[in-house]
């Protein structure tokens, strides 16, 4: 049989154990978070050039990785400084082809060493999207998902991407379903 002071020690030690747990799964979750907040960006332009072109840095094969329609053509300068902190990223340093990432680097290197005036001025200029549809223009940080007033209509704080049907879609209707 056992004594109240066993039971006690049981309990601490089950205790101690359960806090070990605990903080392991905190400062796990904290690893994950902060792995999930990089310095990648979850925005990019809303187009990748004007209609019928593509816009690449270092070679046509970016615009077919990246999914985008249109003829692909070099990207103009001011176009790079303004969508800077996209084609800089790591989300699109994955549409450059293996074989170009080394060229892909250095001329982002020699453009950014070059033109940092010019990316200072433009680089909050753009038109940009999410994953989940939201447009806005200016700082690809300002994502409207972030806030309540984001373009898929829920009036939400946050954005799961589904519009609930409340508030302005983002596709210029009122909701009239006929002609006025």
């Amino acid at each position: 049989m056992s004594t109240p002071r066993t039971r006690t020690g049981l309990r601490l030690a089950l205790a101690g154990l359960r806090l070990w747990w605990l903080v392991t799964a905190v400062v796990g979750v904290g690893f994950v978070a902060s792995g999930c907040t990089s310095n990648s960006i979850s925005a990019r332009p809303r187009a990748f050039g004007p209609p019928g072109t593509c816009y690449y840095v270092t070679s046509p094969k970016e615009c077919r990785n990246q999914g985008a329609s249109g003829i692909p053509a070099p990207m103009p300068p001011v176009w790079l400084a303004t969508y800077w902190p996209y084609y800089s990223s790591p989300a699109y340093a994955t549409r450059v082809p293996s074989e170009d990432e080394d060229e892909y680097a250095n001329d982002l290197k020699t453009f950014s060493s070059q033109n940092q005036d010019l990316i200072d001025e433009d680089a909050s200029d753009g038109e940009w999207t999410d994953q989940d549809g939201n447009t806005w223009e200016g700082d690809p940080s300002s994502d409207p998902a972030e806030t309540d007033d984001s373009s898929d209509g829920g009036g939400d704080s946050g954005d799961s991407g589904a519009d609930d049907g409340g508030g302005d879609d983002g596709g210029g209707d009122d909701g009239g379903g006929g002609d006025d």
